[in-house]
């Protein structure tokens, strides 16, 4: 019985360690300090393939995110937080694909909050 109790115990103390889902586990590991255009933006964007509809040659739906110049301009006028949180009124970006995970979004969110500068 003794053991039967202390197993019990032991479970419910691991159990509590344990995310709801794998989104919550990765999102608690999720960096944001010290995000730059130059290593983290330009990756971001290219992880979803986002220059392959909005770059200097084919600007859909009038965006470019060729250049730092052109996706702050998208910062600024808020068209790219909005599409890539899937808010109403706005675009839903990556079309066709599945939203980008929350910490990509949290990194870009972070560069923005911090000027969303040119380095």
């Amino acid at each position: 019985m003794k053991k039967l109790l202390i197993l019990s115990l032991a479970l419910s103390l691991f159990s509590a360690c344990v995310y709801e889902n794998e989104e919550e586990a990765y999102r608690t590991g999720c960096n944001t300090d010290n995000i730059r255009y130059s290593d983290n933006v330009v990756r971001i964007l290219a992880d979803y393939g986002c220059a392959g509809c909005h770059n200097d040659m084919f600007a859909s739906g009038g965006v470019n995110l060729e250049g730092h110049a052109n996706v702050k301009t998208v910062v600024d006028n808020g068209r790219l937080m909005g599409s890539i949180r899937h808010e109403q009124g706005f675009f839903q970006m990556p079309r066709n694909q599945v939203k980008m995970r929350d910490c990509d979004i949290d990194k870009l969110q972070a560069w923005i909050d911090e000027g969303a500068l040119n380095n």
